[in-house]
């Protein structure tokens, strides 16, 4: 890319080009570069309507993307706006600013905005937001049952929503579920280990979440675990990763296997290496290393099946170098 960045989003267009936006280096960034994975080109920066990293980026049904959210320089944001494939607009406000939050989208086209931390420094939300895409505006939602922030995300096949783990005070093993038809959210079993920056993918109708922090943001896991929605609850019986990790990533192949890659390992070190999960066995297998160790990166699957792998920082501290390089996996 043009731009170094960490933190920032990736989102796939339904043209098969991949929209990277915002993000940080020595500041946060009011830019966004596309990649055409056929050209093997990528666009030259333009402006963002607000500098924004730890936002969330997603595509509608209509192929429009909502960006929520983030740190906006140095203060927590409410605002979003929607990017139609070539520029940008404004769109209503979420009732709380906040960051470190999750969004997915829902089967009746909206897009469900869950948690953060409303100040820099803490205050985390159980707030819910829920954008209306034909009329451009947020709508509240009932509130979560707890309050957290880098917490984990997903919609399963019954058309709810799955929210586990993330942190307030500390790492946490909640696990809720949201119905659209009753607008209700529900306790579900709990993870078997607390963690947030965590990753995760959808298997079939199932839940694989791994990694991330485990105590109080000290300490990692190489931990797994399967949510089942007909039983309502995680299983721990899945093999863990062979390393520690958080704030890597987990993409669904085409093949229905799992690419694992990066991640921190510890509070000084990141990592190059990559894992695959086969789900027929429960195993993970080493894949090919990174070419460069790199942490809060993404990896988005392209229409081609291969895993684009985008900026990052070498390390989780000062000394760290924040990437502009760009990787592509073939499975």
């Amino acid at each position: 890319m043009a731009t170094a960045r960490e933190s920032h989003t990736a989102t796939l267009l339904m043209d098969g080009r991949v929209l990277v936006a915002g993000g940080a280096n020595s500041a946060t960034l009011d830019t966004y570069e596309i990649y055409n994975p056929v050209m093997n080109q990528w666009s030259a920066p333009q402006t963002l309507p607000d500098t924004v990293h730890y936002h969330t980026a997603t595509r509608l049904p209509d192929g429009r993307v909502l960006l929520a959210g983030g740190i906006s320089g140095s203060i927590p944001t409410d605002r979003a706006s929607v990017f139609n494939g070539t520029s940008w607009s404004s769109v209503g406000r979420m009732r709380t600013s906040r960051w470190g939050h999750q969004a997915v989208a829902m089967n009746d086209g909206g897009v469900i905005v869950v948690g953060g931390m409303t100040t820099a420094n803490g205050a985390h939300t159980n707030f819910v937001d829920f954008f209306i895409a034909s009329d451009g505006g947020f709508e509240s939602r009932p509130n979560d049952s707890f309050p957290r922030a880098f917490l984990g995300i997903a919609s399963l096949s019954t058309g709810e929503v799955l929210a586990f783990g993330g942190a307030d005070t500390s790492d946490r093993v909640y696990s809720t579920r949201y119905s659209p038809l009753s607008n209700q959210w529900q306790n579900t079993g709990s993870l078997n280990s607390p963690r947030s920056a965590l990753a995760w993918a959808r298997i079939s109708d199932q839940i694989l979440a791994c990694g991330g922090f485990n105590n109080a943001g000290q300490t990692l896991t190489a931990s797994c675990e399967v949510f089942n929605p007909v039983a309502n609850g995680w299983d721990a019986g899945v093999q863990s990763m062979s390393t520690a990790r958080r704030h890597h990533t987990m993409t669904e192949l085409t093949n229905g296997q799992v690419l694992l890659t990066g991640g921190a390992t510890s509070l000084s070190d990141a990592t190059s290496s990559c894992e695959l999960f086969n789900p027929s066995t429960g195993q993970w297998t080493p894949a090919r290393p990174l070419a460069v160790s790199r942490f809060q990166h993404t990896a988005t699957r392209l229409l081609d099946g291969r895993v684009l792998v985008v900026g990052g920082k070498t390390v989780p501290t000062a000394a760290g170098t924040v990437l502009n390089s760009v990787e592509i996996y073939t499975p």
